[in-house]
C-alpha cells in the first residue's frame, strides 16, 4: 500500500498526503519509445503551458515520463484523482510537490491553505498566492506535470 505523509496544519491536525500521487511513474524497459515526440516537447519547453491530449491508453503518461527524464530541470509530478478537484486538496499536493525540491517553499501559500474555509474560499486568492510564490523561486524553471487532468477538468 502506498505510504501517506501527513502535512501539518496550523490547527495541529494533519492532512494525509498519498506519496504515490507525487511520484513519477516507473516506466518499464518494454515500452514504445517515441523520441520524435520527446524532441518536439523539448523544442517547445520554453512555452509556459503545453497540453498533451489523447484518449485513454495512448501513452500520454509514458511520453511525459520520458520527457521528464530527458529535461535538465526540476520536475513536480502530480497524478490527479477526482478528490483533487477541491482547491485546498489540490493546493496541498502542489505545495508538497514543490517542497520536495525547495523545503521552505510556499510559506504564504501554506498559511492561505490553512486559513481557507469552504464558505469563504477564494480560488483566485489561492491561485494568486501560489503564483507569487512560484515567481519567487530561484533556479531553473520547473516542469509541472498534472497527469490524468481529465479527473478534475470538469470541476
Amino acid at each position: 500500500m502506498p505510504q501517506r505523509r501527513h502535512a501539518p496544519s496550523r490547527s495541529g491536525k494533519a492532512h494525509p498526503l498519498l506519496r504515490a500521487k507525487l511520484s513519477r511513474p516507473n516506466v518499464g524497459a518494454h515500452v514504445l519509445q517515441r523520441p520524435h515526440l520527446i524532441r518536439a516537447l523539448i523544442e517547445h519547453s520554453d512555452c509556459a503551458l503545453t497540453l498533451v491530449v489523447a484518449d485513454a491508453g495512448y501513452g500520454k503518461t509514458t511520453l511525459l515520463a520520458g520527457y521528464a527524464r530527458a529535461v535538465a530541470r526540476p520536475v513536480v509530478w502530480y497524478s490527479l484523482m477526482g478528490s483533487d478537484a477541491d482547491p485546498v486538496v489540490f493546493g496541498r499536493y502542489l505545495l508538497e510537490g514543490f517542497r520536495r525540491e525547495h523545503p521552505r517553499f510556499g510559506r504564504d501559500f501554506h498559511v492561505a491553505l490553512e486559513e481557507a474555509r469552504p464558505e469563504l474560499l477564494s480560488v483566485e486568492m489561492l491561485a494568486g498566492t501560489l503564483a507569487n510564490e512560484l515567481a519567487a523561486l530561484k533556479g531553473p524553471p520547473h516542469l509541472l506535470v498534472l497527469d490524468d487532468f481529465q479527473e478534475v477538468a470538469g470541476n
